[in-house]
């Protein structure tokens, strides 16, 4: 996989070290290897595994461990899911090993570590364009950088520590879990983790599990563009803040995202306040009995909050100071399926400063379509083909000043 860097405005593909491709195909045909196994067997550091999908649809059932040596797994078919029954395992020995796991359809089976990775540089996973049935993503581990992009979990949840969860569809089906969870890590930095244009689906009917727990005070969050569902049962918090770093560095964010709570329940709420915090633009929908809309569990000067709708008018804000911006009783509808606002007066209703515009240029709608990182730019990811998975670019430039851009991606 190559790792795609955009600076200003040069876009520099930087490839990986020349390594070998390792083809597997059903019954070991063409002389490729019948088996993954073998194939990570055989392979060097550094080599990709092309994995040919079975006829029919057929899975490949085997549980996968890579130890050693930094590899790539990923279809040899543009287009096609190769499938697995079995999970996979990595346990790197040396630091910063690397494990891209690319196009797979995990039909019953995890991707996890169960070690801490060596110190040093930090062991890099990427779990790309991928599918699990039943299984989850489990990386609570300190020292790894787990990126998971484009991935859509159908009953399975994500546990991190460090990293980036991405355009990602992430259901917990009757499993009792928050859908992404993010873990303290031994070695903190100043570098944020971000959630960013996910789709979160609580669909289990059980009190007291959350679309995103963010329990670190190893980095800094940045929570955009999210379409949270947590409207199966009551007690379940769209986005729950209880530890954070304390930190002038940089700040948390909370922004544009559209939160769909039940009865007893917040959309956001923030217990932890170490660092400055915002939580603008986003949209709450809700059935008005009993709920929260947006809490701290006390007053805090780092707390900065503004142009945020709540449907009702239900206790919608809590330890917060309102300058006037926040809006309570908001008559909204969203489409339930992508989370986009579409009416109420969230619509164009969000900051009014152009550094928030939407991509239209026009002003922020509330919501998960709201502003340059709109849930819009995840909705058209195709499986294994090259992609951008993240791309930044400063949303106001001052006279004078330098112009970052930056953008992540993988081309096969």
């Amino acid at each position: 996989m190559k790792n795609l860097v955009l600076t200003c405005m040069m876009l520099a593909g930087v490839a990986s070290a020349m390594a070998a491709d390792l083809l597997v195909a059903e019954g070991g045909a063409g002389g490729a290897y019948a088996t993954i196994t073998d194939a990570i067997t055989a392979a060097t550091s550094g080599d990709r595994i092309l994995i040919t999908p079975k006829s029919g649809g057929g899975a490949y059932s085997e549980n996968l461990t890579i130890t050693n040596k930094s590899l790539q797994l990923l279809s040899a078919t543009d287009g096609q899911y190769w499938k697995l029954t079995g999970s996979i395992t990595f346990n790197p020995t040396t630091a910063g090993q690397s494990l891209s796991v690319i196009s797979g359809h995990i039909t019953s089976g995890n991707i996890v570590s169960s070690i801490n990775a060596p110190a040093g540089a930090r062991a890099k996973v990427q779990v790309l364009g991928c599918k699990l049935t039943s299984g989850f993503i489990n990386f609570n581990f300190n020292n790894y950088d787990v990126n998971v992009a484009g991935d859509s979990l159908l009953a399975g949840y994500v546990n991190l520590r460090y990293g980036k969860v991405l355009g990602s569809y992430i259901a917990t089906g009757s499993i009792y879990a928050h859908s992404i969870y993010v873990f303290t890590d031994s070695n903190p930095t100043d570098d944020v983790v971000s959630i960013i244009g996910n789709k979160i689906s609580c669909t289990t009917n059980t009190a007291g599990v959350y679309g995103i727990y963010w329990s670190s005070s190893s980095f800094f969050y940045h929570i955009y563009n999210n379409y949270i569902d947590a409207n199966a049962a009551s007690s379940q918090n769209c986005i729950h803040v209880d530890n954070s770093k304390s930190s002038s560095v940089n700040s948390n964010r909370i922004m544009n995202n559209t939160l769909r709570e039940h009865i007893n329940s917040y959309a956001i709420y923030i217990s932890s306040l170490g660092s400055p915090t915002w939580v603008m633009n986003n949209a709450v929908e809700n059935d008005g009995a009993g709920n929260f809309g947006i809490a701290a569990s006390a007053s805090s000067v780092n707390m900065i909050v503004g142009w945020n709708y709540v449907e009702t008018s239900n206790t919608p804000y809590v330890n917060i100071t309102n300058d006037g911006t926040n809006f309570s009783g908001v008559a909204m509808t969203i489409d339930t399926n992508t989370g986009e606002l579409l009416t109420g007066t969230g619509i164009d209703g969000g900051s009014p400063d152009l550094q928030y515009s939407d991509l239209d240029l026009s002003r922020n709608d509330a919501g998960c379509f709201g502003g340059s990182l709109s849930r819009e730019n995840f909705l058209s990811a195709t499986t294994g083909s090259t992609q951008v998975t993240l791309f930044n670019a400063p949303g106001r430039v001052l006279n004078g000043q330098s112009i970052n851009i930056t953008g992540e991606g993988f081309d096969k």
